[in-house]
């Protein structure tokens, strides 16, 4: 007798299935760069954690709620319990790999999350798709990878979005309380979270006027949850004002005079849904959001509010950068997903050749974001030129050689011990790349300059800085000899350096062969 799988089954199979893949996708080459600091963000939320376990300590910022960082200093008990410290690269190489699967695993709760709207908003293959399709998407899977905050206020953001569609199908106290905590909890993970509180504010405005009182009680969990979390800024409040009004003014106005792309924020934030989500992704996205508008359905106004606003307000930004737009992913997906299998509803050859044409839908949807995950972690996999350019430097210069360097360039430093190296350094930042030209570091005895395409590539917004820029480097050709080069692009690569870059490879990962900068090592000659 032949025994015909139930669909529940099948079901569940493909789910485990979806949720391993997610899973891969950020665990591998999770310890990248490790014992080296080359994230430049990591360091403020791993390290406060440890030094509370180590010192007793710990030093909390403003502009970075401290939700993750409490969460990392609760999760590293048992660290400590399972491995004593020793001041060694051996151990704090294990402790960030621990602080990056908290990333992980913020984002893996993510996707479950995503399956449970799909389902409460339309039905289970909804959510299904939703899941499938959220676990193979390349800016999730990259931004899991990093010991930072991203992963967690999406998930909490998503979190605020599920119980505030709860609300407007229930009404409930209990679901609106929920709502708000999620909705001060996501805010208490990383201030922009706190545009959730537009889903919770429309599901209310969907109650009967009559439990108006919902709506204050639900804002006041809220602010509690927040301060709850962020007590610290109550008792410095004068610099937890002055912290906001210096970012806000960056966000304005730019920061430290770099033009961090080509385009308006808004062109950038489309261009990272493109190679975030892929392209045909992206496509489906809009039409989704067409149907919205068109159908005007509440719900789905209140999935879809968050992400339109974020892509908004982030887009009206001179600091742009692709992890701010995370949160709106999962909801996208899900709108996506819902919309697909509406479609096949109404579409009786779809209904008649589900197998063939949803395999060729999953695939066009996935075949782009699928390639970036996979060649991503393949990168992270392998040395980044920081680690292949130190190496050689130290087998080819004798200690007490006077090297000047840009940052992100060699000798990095070691997560959460620091490292002295046996030379002789003067370090370049951000804002005094070769300034005053080769001639100040030859009256220096340097014998070296490393540069680093992270540093000196960046461009200006002022024209005359950017010419005062692109002489400095065609100075340094004229009078330095170029003797090494770590190339991590693919053969005549030229593209806009985006400082995602930074954190990892990001747009152009197909264009690498290598994570990290382009390096390189002029001899100076007198």
């Amino acid at each position: 007798m032949v025994h015909v799988k139930p669909p529940f089954f099948r079901h569940v199979i493909l789910v485990v299935l979806c949720l391993w893949l997610a899973f891969f996708l950020r665990v591998w080459g999770l310890d990248f760069g490790l014992p080296y600091k080359l994230h430049p963000d990591e360091d403020k939320y791993v390290d406060p954690a440890l030094a509370w376990h180590t010192t007793g300590q710990m030093e909390l910022e403003f502009i970075n709620p401290p939700l993750f960082t409490y969460a990392l200093t609760a999760a590293d008990w048992l660290w400590f319990a399972l491995v004593p410290f020793t001041s060694s690269e051996q151990w704090v190489t294990g402790a960030y790999m621990f602080a990056r699967l908290w990333s992980v695993f913020f984002s893996m709760l993510t996707i479950p999350l995503a399956y449970a709207i799909g389902k409460r908003l339309y039905n289970r293959q909804a959510g299904l798709v939703a899941l499938g399709m959220l676990s193979g998407l390349f800016l999730a899977a990259r931004e899991a990878h990093f010991a930072v905050n991203d992963t967690a206020v999406t998930f909490f953001v998503l979190l605020a979005i599920y119980f505030s569609i709860r609300l407007s199908q229930q009404g409930r106290l209990s679901t609106s309380l929920a709502a708000g905590a999620s909705v001060g909890l996501a805010m208490a993970a990383k201030l922009t979270g706190g545009i959730a509180v537009l889903s919770l504010l429309l599901a209310h405005s969907l109650l009967d006027k009559k439990k108006l009182l919902y709506a204050v009680l639900s804002l006041g969990v809220a602010l509690g949850a927040f301060l709850a979390v962020s007590a610290h800024i109550l008792g410095e409040w004068p610099r937890f004002v002055e912290a906001i009004t210096q970012h806000l003014e960056f966000g304005a106005e730019g920061y430290k005079g770099l033009r961090m792309a080509p385009m308006t924020g808004w062109g950038f934030y489309g261009y990272v849904f493109g190679w975030g989500m892929g392209w045909p992704m992206l496509l489906a996205v809009c039409l989704a959001l067409i149907g919205v508008a068109w159908r005007r359905r509440r719900q789905e106004l209140v999935l879809a509010i968050v992400p339109l606003a974020l892509f908004i307000y982030m887009g009206g930004q001179k600091i742009v950068f692709a992890r701010f737009l995370l949160p709106a992913i999962p909801p996208l997906v899900v709108l996506v997903a819902i919309k697909l299998v509406a479609l096949e509803k109404r579409w009786p050859f779809w209904q008649r050749h589900q197998g063939g044409i949803w395999s060729l839908a999953i695939g066009v949807l996935l075949v782009q974001p699928l390639a970036n995950s996979i060649w991503f972690d393949h990168l992270l996999a392998m040395p980044d030129t920081r680690e292949v350019a130190t190496q050689w430097f130290i087998e080819q210069f004798p200690q007490d050689t006077a090297v000047v360097r840009e940052t992100y360039s060699i000798l990095p430093s070691t997560v959460f011990l620091g490292r002295d190296w046996p030379y002789k350094l003067h370090s370049l930042s951000g804002s005094d790349q070769l300034e005053g030209g080769v001639d100040r570091y030859l009256a220096r005895e340097a014998e070296l300059i490393v540069l680093s395409n992270f540093s000196s590539g960046r461009v200006r917004e002022s024209a005359a800085e950017e010419e005062m820029r692109l002489k400095q480097l065609a100075q340094l050709g004229e009078k330095a000899t170029l003797i090494e080069v770590f190339d991590p692009y693919v053969a005549n690569y030229d593209g806009w350096l985006y400082l995602d870059e930074l954190y990892g490879p990001a747009a152009e990962v197909l264009q690498r062969v290598r994570a990290g900068p382009l390096i390189k090592v002029y001899r100076l000659t007198k």
